[in-house]
Parts: C-alpha cells; structure tokens; sequence
C-alpha cells in the first residue's frame, strides 16, 4: 500500500465511524457502518504492522555467516 492508498483508505474509515455514531439508533444501519469500519481498521492495523516491520528490519539488518 502506498501513502495516496493509506491516506484514501483511512478517510473511508473516518467516514465509516462517523455514520456509525450519526446511525446507532438505527440497528440495522449502525452494524452495517460499524462492520464497515471494523473492516477498513483491520486494514491500517496491518498496513502499519507491515510498515513498522519494514522499518525494523532496516535499522538492524541480520548478518547472514554461511
């Protein structure tokens, strides 16, 4: 994922979770909203974790001896 797709992705999730408070007195509504969002989460959550793997790897590179 680059910075446009992370950046777009995390504006879809915003929007998501703000329709979920506006809708929560509507159920049916709300979970739809809600699972959305849960979903695009997901989504950052792993591409941060990806990221932040990335960046690991790049400050102490093994040392392959064989």
């Amino acid at each position: 994922m680059n910075a446009r797709e992370f950046y777009d992705t995390v504006v879809l999730m915003r929007k998501a979770q703000k329709n979920y408070f506006k809708t929560r007195s509507m159920p049916l509504v709300a979970k739809e909203h809600l699972q959305e969002s849960k979903r695009l989460e997901r989504i950052i959550d792993d591409e941060i974790k990806r990221v932040e793997l990335l960046t690991e790897n790049t400050k102490s590179p093994t040392i392959d001896f064989t």
